[in-house]
């Protein structure tokens, strides 16, 4: 990796470093300090990869935008995920690859590539765990006495060593050193993901018996496989108190339409969980960071074992499932494109998502997704896919087996 990306690489880990030293949700992107810092970290790193990445850099030419001369980070081009999937999309040498991240496409799809070289997968695993950790299990300390018994729905990177997915959730089960960690996803003959469900539901079986919270970890199209299995064999679980959930992954598959909130019900029924402890992720190969689900304050339940214990003088945090904000890291910023006019939209107005990740180190910083979104203070609003966008996500793996 160009020794320029490398020592932007030591100046990203100071920020991360920063943010892992915190419990508490960041609200660093409305601080004017921390917004100067983002936009000089930005304005760097577009200039590092106007100049070693081609493709990028014949991209903004071509819109009349040159290195040096811009002064907010809203003005740096967004590349549209699409060029992922056309060329190699990267400020490395093909000697350098060491690892590929592919998105979830199939067999008469070309799916993205998204290349990395140690240094720049180093980054991103460092960077996955402060904001998973605030996220989905605020307060978990690695190494703790009384960890949390793991099951991925996920398999491991190992099996699928062209997924990031596959990789981020390796990369937080070595941080919680999570031995006894049942890894439930599996990947078939064909390529395809697939769950072995004898083997999530003795670990569900093991976790309500022990009373030890539960951290569970899946796609979204393998939680409905595994609810489908509960469900028809008449079972319900009440998970120990403190047990989370992490899904992700699209609503839409070539097989089957559904919703979030509809999954986050069925969740709610068939583990015991509390919907304010399902933490909805939004990732892409194409990116390194991710986006979390934000939870917003709401009055003390009245009553009900399905919400979560309150300590005297805590808040009460309650994520709506019909609602899908998602909140980034300090290191990242979104903003909303109109696909009508070409211009930043304004707040509440919807638009494709564009997100600025600082984390993108050896790729591009600036990519246009093709969801739809809505931006306010809450954070980014999740309310779609562009007309005729392929369905997103690994979920996508799973389709065949559900």
């Amino acid at each position: 990796m160009h020794n320029r990306l490398i020592q932007f690489a030591g100046r990203l880990r100071s920020m991360i470093g920063e943010s892992a030293g915190s419990d508490l949700p960041s609200e660093s992107a409305g601080r004017a300090g921390e917004e100067d810092r983002f936009n000089e970290l930005a304005l760097d790193l577009f200039d590092c990869h106007f100049e070693l990445n081609p493709v990028y850099r014949r991209f903004c030419t071509n819109r009349g935008v040159e290195s040096g001369r811009l002064a907010d980070w809203r003005q740096i081009p967004a590349l549209p995920s699409s060029a992922f999937r056309a060329c190699a999309i990267t400020c490395l040498d093909p000697g350098e690859w060491t690892a590929e991240f592919r998105s979830s496409g199939t067999t008469d799809a070309s799916p993205a590539r998204h290349y990395h070289c140690p240094e720049s997968l180093a980054l991103y695993r460092e960077s996955i765990w402060p904001w998973f950790r605030q996220n989905v299990r605020p307060g978990l300390v690695p190494g703790a006495a009384d960890p949390p018994r793991v099951l991925s729905l996920i398999p491991s990177f190992a099996d699928a060593p062209h997924s990031s997915l596959a990789c981020m959730i390796d990369s937080i089960l070595e941080r919680l050193g999570a031995r006894d960690a049942v890894r439930a996803g599996r990947v078939d003959r064909a390529g395809a993901w697939a769950l072995d469900i004898a083997s999530a539901t003795a670990a569900l079986d093991a976790g309500q018996a022990e009373g030890r919270p539960l951290l569970i970890l899946g796609t979204a199209i393998a939680f409905v496989q595994l609810l489908e299995a509960i469900e028809s064999a008449g079972a319900l679980y009440r998970l120990p108190p403190g047990t989370r959930i992490m899904e992700t992954g699209g609503y839409k598959s070539r097989a089957r339409t559904f919703s979030r909130p509809a999954l986050v019900r069925r969740l709610e029924r068939a583990f015991g969980v509390p919907r304010t402890h399902v933490v909805g992720e939004y990732g892409m190969c194409e990116l390194s960071s991710q986006g979390y689900t934000r939870p917003v304050p709401m009055a003390a339940p009245s009553s009900g074992g399905d919400s979560p214990p309150r300590s005297a003088g805590m808040p009460v945090w309650h994520d709506s499932p019909a609602l899908p904000f998602f909140r980034f890291p300090p290191w990242a910023r979104v903003r909303i494109r109109s696909p009508e006019t070409g211009e930043l939209a304004g707040s509440r107005e919807p638009g494709l998502i564009e997100v600025v990740d600082l984390a993108n180190v050896a790729s591009v910083l600036a990519l246009q997704t093709l969801d739809l979104g809505r931006l306010d203070l809450e954070g980014v609003e999740l309310i779609g896919r562009a007309r005729d966008a392929e369905p997103r996500g690994c979920s996508r793996l799973m389709v065949e087996t559900v």
